[in-house]
């Protein structure tokens, strides 16, 4: 299994996801039996910031499986064999340029944790790989969120998700994804977990200059 989620992550040559985070997913919730329900705390890594809310299903020293509630994000994409730098920034700031104003609401709002990047493998050895980043909403405006005004960038509802989580600290590159990708993916698989391997997210919750960071890479468990 460990094949095809690293050609996905192959298509970073020159890119960086400095300011990564969500989802084209509707891929499942992973079968298992709701976890027992108790007050939801937001994690420190999030800081003062509003971020999904998840419960925790299982935890080890490996990865934490986490269930997700619905959420509303907004969203932008492109398709590429390799993701630059550039490519990355654009994004970051097609979004950013939302939540300050460039909205139906002329509204500015408030920044949200984590920057989730999606990484979708195409069929086939040679395909591009589509890269969609995600803001989440603040939950005040997740019900009637404004729309956006340029064209490549769109609000998306995700559904409740299940996903395989490995954290780790420092200032990311493709080197520690790739370290941590392929480390999550060993961990699963001698335990035979069943995971989406065409899709992985990265998750980053720090501003750049931010010393002391956390980052994520999510694999959407089946």
């Amino acid at each position: 299994m460990l094949t095809l989620v690293i050609v996905v992550l192959a298509t970073l040559v020159g890119g960086s996801l400095q300011q990564p985070g969500i989802i084209n997913l509707n891929l499942g919730g992973g079968g298992d039996a709701v976890a027992p329900q108790t007050p939801y705390v937001k994690p420190a890594f999030c800081h003062d910031l509003d971020c999904p809310k998840y419960t925790v299903m299982e935890t080890n020293d490996q990865f934490e499986k986490r269930r997700y509630e619905p959420s509303v994000w907004v969203a932008t994409s492109l398709y590429t064999f390799n993701y630059t730098k550039a490519q990355n920034d654009l994004m970051f700031y097609k979004l950013f340029h939302y939540i300050s104003g460039n909205n139906s609401a002329n509204q500015k709002i408030a920044m949200t944790a984590p920057v989730v990047t999606e990484i979708v493998h195409g069929p086939g050895p040679d395909c591009e790989s589509n890269f969609t980043m995600h803001f989440m909403v603040p939950f005040d405006l997740q019900a009637n969120p404004p729309a956006p005004t340029e064209s490549s960038v769109f609000i998306k509802r995700v559904p409740e998700m299940t996903v395989y989580v490995k954290s780790y600290s420092g200032f990311s590159n493709d080197a520690l994804k790739r370290q941590n990708l392929e480390e999550e993916v060993n961990s699963l698989d001698s335990m035979n977990r069943k995971y989406s391997e065409s899709v992985f997210l990265t998750a980053s919750y720090d501003g750049p200059f931010a010393f002391v960071r956390h980052n994520e890479i999510w694999l959407v468990a089946m």
